[in-house]
C-alpha cells in the first residue's frame, strides 16, 4: 500500500487511463441496439466521447510539458482536473 505522500495530487488524472476509459464508454454505447427513439442519445453520446478523446489528445501536450517529472515516473502523461 502506498503511502499518501507517494500518491499521486488528486487533481491530476492518468491521461492514458482516462483515454482507455472514453474507448472503453464508447464501445458500451455502440452495443445500445439502434432504433428509432435510440438513434439520437446514441448519436449525442458517442459525439461527446470522441470530442473529450480530442480535447485530451490536444491538451495532452500542455499536460506533458507542466508535469514533466510526473510523466516521467509514470510513464504516461497527467491531466489537471480544475473545478
Amino acid at each position: 500500500m502506498l503511502s499518501p505522500d507517494k500518491m499521486p495530487d488528486p487533481w491530476l488524472f492518468d491521461g492514458h487511463f482516462l483515454l482507455a476509459e472514453l474507448a472503453r464508454v464508447r464501445e458500451l454505447i455502440l452495443r445500445i441496439p439502434l432504433h428509432l427513439d435510440t438513434f439520437g442519445p446514441t448519436n449525442t453520446a458517442l459525439s461527446a466521447v470522441s470530442e473529450l478523446e480530442d480535447r485530451l489528445r490536444l491538451s495532452s501536450g500542455a499536460s506533458q510539458r507542466g508535469s514533466a517529472q510526473l510523466s516521467a515516473a509514470a510513464g504516461g502523461f497527467w491531466i489537471e482536473i480544475a473545478y
